[in-house]
């Protein structure tokens, strides 16, 4: 459809906290000479998105973030790993994205229905947030309704933003809160 993307293939697969990785996209965007971008991220991205906008204000002037666990997760005190560790609602940086309010007016989070993966769900106060008839973490990626509603996201970014239709509202079998 004629965007710019740029992908941050550095981020592997994504071990770094959310504070070191927003870095990371962060010095990535300065090294192509991108500001204002639009984020478009999945999972633990919505996090660094998140992240990167309080941060970095003048690099990214929105996000779509997808399945982002924004309230954490509650069995993830006793993952294997430091990486899904930081997943508990009590950790310090999850604490500090919830503070950043004045951030979720310029997100936009799709959750699916049914998540299997993000329990606590991906509701998040201040933005506007769209549940999608799909199951599925992953799934949504490719499903019709999410990919019809991205392009319909990446219009609206592009013409300078709609206005977001007014909260409980449901539009075209999406559940916008």
């Amino acid at each position: 459809r004629g965007h710019v993307v740029a992908v941050v293939e550095e981020l592997g697969w994504n071990l770094r906290t959310v504070p070191d990785s927003a870095a990371l996209v962060a010095e990535r965007l300065r090294e192509l000479g991108l500001a204002g971008v639009l984020i478009l991220a999945h999972s633990k991205g919505g996090l660094i998105g998140k992240e990167l906008l309080v941060t970095e204000p003048s690099l990214a002037r929105g996000m779509v973030s997808i399945s982002t666990p924004y309230g954490g997760h509650p069995f993830s005190r006793i993952a294997p790993t430091p990486a899904l560790r930081a997943f508990r609602a009590t950790d310090p940086v999850m604490l500090a994205l919830a503070a950043e309010r004045a951030a979720n007016a310029s997100i936009v989070s799709i959750s699916a229905e049914v998540d299997p993966i993000v329990i606590g769900g991906t509701w998040l106060e201040g933005a506007r947030n769209i549940c999608l008839p799909v199951v599925g973490h992953f799934r949504i990626l490719s499903h019709p309704a999410f990919l019809t509603l991205l392009d319909e996201l990446l219009d609206e970014a592009g013409a300078g933003g709609k206005s977001p239709p007014p909260s409980g509202t449901k539009q075209q079998g999406r559940i916008v809160e």
